[in-house]
């Protein structure tokens, strides 16, 4: 390749050798224009650029991303090769027979009950989980917390403070009224005349024994649920008192036996 060939591919004039030495100063200028274009303008993949203005758009340009595939709505998956605005988002044209691309603003529908890899949230419907295996070592409750977060909650004293005991009596353990019940068709739903006969306590009464402590409330203030994994805690506290007082009858009839002998 002689020289000036490549300037001449990248469409840069070149020099013939006949020019008028006198107007080397316009010469050496152009050549400073060419390389500020270079470094600020977009070029061509013909001229030697990527003709794109961002980091995505070039990749795209020079066909360094990989294909990926878009759904169509219907369960058909066909394979195209993203385009990407200057964020970084996916954009898709609207679907015809040719591309089969997804409208942008039916990618959000399209994908509503898939779970981030990381964050993200559900907003629509239930969660299930079929296909659940058994738990062996080192598992802990998960509960939902007000906002919404899943999590498990923290019991190791490292995590609390103004730890003080709270004592539970007999009379509060027999105010615990278990009761079967159905749930209303506005809970239970679809099917609710069949709705199961199921067990549990009500959330009121808890109230009313003073033991409001195991009640979840709304943010109306109302009743709404009840903690019935720390309703055990009650019957401890119970048989903790009832041991305290089978200590002391314990003690009185030592003495009384002690009076005697």
């Amino acid at each position: 390749m002689a020289n000036g060939d490549a300037a001449f591919a990248a469409g840069m004039d070149i020099l013939d050798g006949n020019e008028d030495r006198r107007d080397g100063w316009d010469e050496i200028n152009k050549s400073r224009d060419y390389v500020a274009q270079f470094a600020a303008g977009i070029r061509s993949i013909a001229a030697g650029g990527t003709g794109a203005n961002t980091a995505v758009q070039a990749l795209i340009n020079l066909g360094a991303l990989p294909k990926a595939e878009v759904f169509d709505g219907t369960g058909s998956v066909f394979n195209k090769v993203p385009r990407y605005d200057a964020a970084g988002r996916l954009i898709c044209a609207a679907p015809t027979a040719a591309n089969h691309a997804v409208p942008l603003g039916t990618v959000n529908s399209l994908f509503v009950n898939y779970i981030a890899r990381w964050g993200g949230t559900i907003d629509q419907g239930p969660l299930y989980m079929p296909a659940l295996t058994a738990v062996t070592s080192s598992y802990v409750a998960m509960y939902r917390n007000g906002d919404g977060r899943v999590g498990i909650s923290p019991s190791a004293r490292r995590f609390k403070k103004e730890i003080k005991d709270r004592t539970y009596t007999r009379e509060q353990l027999r105010a615990i009224r278990v009761v079967s019940y159905r749930l209303r068709a506005d809970v239970f739903g679809e099917g609710w005349e069949e709705a199961p006969v199921d067990v549990g306590v009500i959330a009121e009464e808890l109230i009313d024994a003073g033991l409001s402590e195991f009640v979840v409330f709304d943010e109306n203030g109302d009743a709404l649920s009840v903690h019935y994994e720390r309703l055990a805690l009650v019957a401890i506290g119970a048989l903790q008192d009832a041991l305290d007082q089978l200590d002391t009858f314990e003690d009185r009839l030592a003495a009384l036996e002690a009076g005697r002998a």
